[in-house]
């Protein structure tokens, strides 16, 4: 048994801990070029899961699976086309593209509660969205667009669905 680090577990996590308790992990970091020890701290909460990594796995692993604890319903995930051994790039993502043409971006974060300075920086390029950002997001922009591309959607007429505040 391997001792878990944190006081929660996404459906990623679990995932991922299954594939330990399989003795599959090491067959599984093989496959997709990844670092052991890594994933495997990833997997036991010692350490927060990378959006690359999310990025890298999305085709495995949906991007959802990473934000939601396994004691909160996991939303479906965007069923999407995604191209094995791209890099992470969240400038070529679906939800900042969104962001990108929200015409009062102040007015926006103000609605949703978010610190504007945060959204700036990441609509500008200063910053990247970091897995914390999307997950405070989560309610408001759908976490796969994060880690979809503009193309990658078998129909491109996705809703932009926003959820309502609870």
């Amino acid at each position: 048994m391997h001792k878990i680090f944190s006081n929660t577990i996404s459906h990623g996590q679990r995932y991922l801990l299954d594939l330990i308790d399989k003795r599959k992990l090491l067959q599984f970091v093989n496959e997709y070029d990844l670092p052991h020890v890594y994933l495997f701290n990833v997997a036991t909460g010692r350490v927060m899961v990378p959006c690359d990594v999310i990025f890298t796995l999305r085709n495995i692993i949906a991007p959802n699976q990473w934000f939601y604890d396994e004691t909160e319903a996991l939303p479906p995930s965007i069923p999407f086309k995604g191209k094995s051994g791209q890099l992470y790039n969240p400038d070529e993502s679906i939800a900042l593209t969104r962001l990108r043409e929200e015409s009062n971006i102040r007015r926006w974060s103000t609605e949703h509660d978010l610190p504007y300075i945060s959204i700036y920086n990441i609509i500008s390029g200063k910053y990247k969205p970091t897995y914390p950002k999307i997950r405070q997001m989560r309610d408001i922009i759908p976490v796969d667009l994060w880690f979809i591309y503009t193309g990658e959607l078998p129909d491109m007429r996705v809703q932009k669905k926003r959820r309502s505040k609870k």
